[in-house]
């Protein structure tokens, strides 16, 4: 009878936990929704989209993208400085288009800010940010884009349900409500953010909080893993020499031989590795050059977005010597976006967030950032976070050459799509 009585007990706590917590698994990662602050959930549509803009007046989205990404990608790296950097562009899109969803076109043009910044108006956004999101998110055992965004609430302020449904359905994008400065409110805020991130910026996110003033928080978040078509081998890797700004240092060297296609450019020359979920491309500065000088240049972009109109190209025989590395990133980018002429939605006089509530002044006040890209011997493990709080077969190879990256380098993530999801300098 005992025994009954202690089972029953179990199972009513873990009734009442079910309640609090729901839980779905998207590939090996458990996802927790906080199921009784939501006020809408995203809806995951994988096999049709209901597209706002009839097609012939549709712009493919990889097309429309390509403003925002060169101007962008040169933007986000450009702290390096003489250290690692590292960013998500597409993350950062998703963020903005959500955060033009819920502002409006007043004096001060919070939303055509934005759009000018996204290369298109909110409509076009809307089917954009959906084909983000349905051609990168993949679901595996091992390999898997994860994409998740969500709307924090203050439990206090009344929000229009129709803003909410629409950010749900549209940008598979979640709507929780709760206590502002309640550590209870934190700690779901920070296990969402964790979860969507498979707990490699746990650090970062830890001293993520959401203050008691806070009317409303945005955020976006994409995890990503992925394995190369030919692991190296772990008994090749050795110390090696690597030329950092600020002197010689030893570095851990993954070695393999492969027959890939080499990449030249007036500046640089560059191969890429192919991934189940993607690949990843390597560009080294030549002689002289650093990887600024390719961000501040067009060949070196044009390669990572456009490598399959890239003309000169070999196939060859190459011998790779990559360095491990493990590179992560903290940053606040609204000084960025305000350069880039996103200022109305940061000012108290001039934001409009009338979308999603008539209940008090709400304007942004931060852009926080994060970002880790490692990889080893077996493939690429990365992550990012933005929150945004408001008070064919290659040919046979015909040559042979070294690829050695013993100096500062740039490298880019790209998601199954082709589109960047993580770039970053190794310096």
């Amino acid at each position: 009878m005992r025994k009954i009585r202690v089972a029953a007990a179990l199972m009513c706590l873990l009734l009442l936990l079910s309640l609090l917590f729901g839980c779905k698994t998207e590939g090996g990662l458990k996802v927790r929704v906080p199921k009784t602050a939501a006020l809408a959930l995203p809806k995951y549509q994988r096999e049709t989209v209901e597209y706002t803009l009839p097609e012939e007046q549709r712009i493919p989205y990889r097309e429309g993208l390509q403003p925002y990404l060169r101007t962008m990608i040169p933007a986000l790296l450009a702290d390096a400085g003489d250290g690692n950097t590292a960013a998500s562009p597409l993350n950062i899109y998703m963020a903005l288009a959500l955060l033009a969803e819920i502002t409006e076109i007043t004096g001060g043009d919070s939303r055509a800010q934005l759009e000018t910044l996204l290369g298109a108006e909110t409509e076009q956004l809307r089917d954009w940010a959906s084909d983000v999101w349905q051609n990168n998110y993949r679901q595996g055992d091992q390999n898997q884009v994860l994409m998740g965004g969500a709307l924090w609430l203050n439990e206090t302020v009344e929000f229009k349900q129709k803003t909410l449904d629409l950010l749900a359905d549209r940008y598979y994008a979640g709507s929780y409500r709760g206590e502002m400065g309640s550590s209870a409110f934190d700690t779901t805020f920070q296990n969402w953010l964790n979860d969507h991130t498979g707990g490699l910026l746990t650090d970062q996110i830890g001293g993520l909080t959401l203050p008691e003033d806070t009317v409303l928080a945005l955020s976006t978040a994409v995890y990503y893993t992925g394995w190369w078509d030919r692991e190296f081998p772990a008994a090749r890797t050795m110390e090696q020499t690597f030329y950092a700004p600020c002197g010689e240092i030893k570095v851990p060297m993954m070695k393999m031989t492969d027959d890939l296609l080499y990449y030249w450019g007036d500046a640089f020359s560059a191969v890429c590795l192919r991934m189940d979920t993607g690949r990843m491309w390597f560009l080294l500065p030549n002689e002289g050059k650093t990887p600024a000088d390719l961000l501040n240049g067009e060949q070196a972009l044009d390669l990572i977005l456009n490598g399959n109109q890239w003309e000169n190209v070999k196939a060859a025989q190459v011998h790779l010597s990559i360095p491990k590395f493990d590179v992560s990133a903290q940053k606040d980018v609204a000084q960025t976006l305000k350069t880039m002429g996103v200022q109305a939605v940061f000012d108290p006089a001039q934001a409009d967030f009338s979308p999603v509530t008539d209940t008090r002044p709400v304007w942004a006040c931060s852009v926080l950032h994060g970002t880790r890209v490692k990889i080893d011997e077996k493939g690429c493990e990365a992550a990012s976070y933005t929150v945004i709080p408001a008070p064919g077969a290659a040919p046979p190879p015909d040559d042979e050459v070294d690829f050695t990256l013993d100096r500062p380098f740039l490298f880019c993530v790209t998601g199954p799509d082709g589109l960047p999801l993580f770039v970053g300098i190794v310096n």
